[in-house]
């Protein structure tokens, strides 16, 4: 089995960081209305979205539920993620890379 080092951790992270970032613009929010809304300061709702701190798994489950994505919008990189990365009018995320 194939194991990732520190390095694809840290790439992987500051990825789902970046999507979380893209879809909360793209929902008209800003990070103190999104912190509020997950029970956090803008600050740590900033530091989230920089990759600067870290992502538990309950404030995933927020976030995605504050978003209304499913969660594997944020870690899926496949052609089934472009479904699920669409706004609820379905037009595309403006700011997210859809990878095929």
């Amino acid at each position: 089995m194939r194991t990732i080092g520190e390095a694809g951790r840290r790439k992987a992270a500051i990825e789902v960081a970046r999507r979380l970032r893209a879809i909360r613009k793209a929902r008209g929010l800003t990070t103190t209305t999104f912190g509020r809304r997950l029970k956090l300061s803008q600050a740590q709702a900033s530091r989230i979205e920089t990759g600067q701190q870290g992502l538990r798994s309950a404030v995933i489950v927020r976030a995605c539920s504050v978003l209304q994505v499913s969660p594997a919008a944020l870690f899926i990189e496949r052609p089934l993620a472009k479904a699920l990365l669409k706004s609820p009018l379905g037009r595309k995320i403006p700011g997210l890379k859809y990878v095929v």
